[in-house]
């Protein structure tokens, strides 16, 4: 039964989601697994691999603080792409963006100034990006701030900002991620279990997704959780067997420290801090 179970939310992960955690046995039971599917598939959410924020938190939280450093490791060799940034984004829950008759996004709201330990964030325009026409939906307002030059593992980053009420909220960056294995580049076989090996203490997740190299859009299909950080974990041929066809995916371990927040300014709600190690593997099966 377990097996059954498996399988049929495997095989209808890229459709309908599945309900459950799905059900590992041996060696792989060490892992929680879940089924990622996008709640709206006329949106272009903005990549996991990029921002370590799931759809659901995406749909779930009135606004997001985070904090992340991400590396891109493309292929074995002596370069990889690295920068950091932080995001601040708190939706207008009054001014909904619609799109065929459903709700598809929101406002974001104009906070005046707000800093990031003591500096100055940009004002950019949030922007809702659509799969298919109409052209994306310009909405309000986010806020960002380069930290690839200044970003450091286990230190505080503070906002402030006096249109909310989140003056001295602070998170601190998880310590340094360092992925083992498998390297970037790797081609994989379906028929064998793959070990991954990574060095990091704390909380981490695995979000596995699938790749278009064409028009670089990724598509999150399962996220992994080791249920003791070990710095090892082992995928089966089962598993590896029910993945949807495709040559390219690309495995995003996140290495974060996050909580929830209240707010009551601009309205009552939750917000999500979050601080993450982001490390991007790209793989190919044949």
């Amino acid at each position: 039964m377990k097996r059954l179970v498996f399988a049929i939310c495997l095989a209808t992960v890229t459709v309908f989601g599945c309900n459950e955690p799905i059900v590992l046995d041996g060696e792989e039971d060490l892992l929680e697994v879940d089924a990622l599917t996008q709640e709206d598939p006329d949106v272009e959410l903005t990549a996991i691999d990029s921002t370590a924020i799931l759809p659901s938190d995406e749909n779930t939280f009135a606004g997001l603080l985070v904090v992340n450093k991400v590396t891109y490791d493309v292929d074995d060799g002596p370069r990889v792409d690295s920068f950091a940034l932080s995001r601040v984004f708190f939706a207008d829950i009054l001014r909904p963006v619609r799109h065929n008759q459903r709700t598809v996004g929101f406002h974001g709201f104009y906070l005046g100034g707000i800093n990031l330990n003591t500096l100055p964030m940009i004002r950019i325009p949030h922007i809702i990006r659509m799969r298919m026409p109409p052209a994306d939906t310009v909405a309000g307002f986010e806020y960002i701030k380069d930290l690839t030059a200044t970003y450091r593992p286990n230190q505080a980053y503070t906002w402030a900002a006096d249109s909310i009420n989140v003056t001295g909220v602070s998170i601190v960056s998880p310590g340094e991620l360092r992925v083992i294995a498998p390297t970037g580049g790797a081609v994989l076989s379906r028929n064998r279990s793959i070990e991954l090996l990574w060095r990091g203490e704390g909380s981490l997740s695995i979000i596995i997704s699938a790749y278009d190299p064409v028009l670089r859009r990724t598509r999150p299909l399962l996220r992994l959780r080791p249920r003791v950080n070990q710095g090892r974990a082992v995928l089966g041929v089962r598993l590896l067997r029910l993945l949807p066809p495709g040559r390219d995916f690309i495995f995003t371990f996140v290495l974060s420290n996050r909580r929830v927040e209240d707010v009551l300014r601009p309205y009552r709600g939750q917000v999500l801090l979050q601080a993450s190690e982001v490390h991007n593997i790209f793989v190919k099966f044949p």
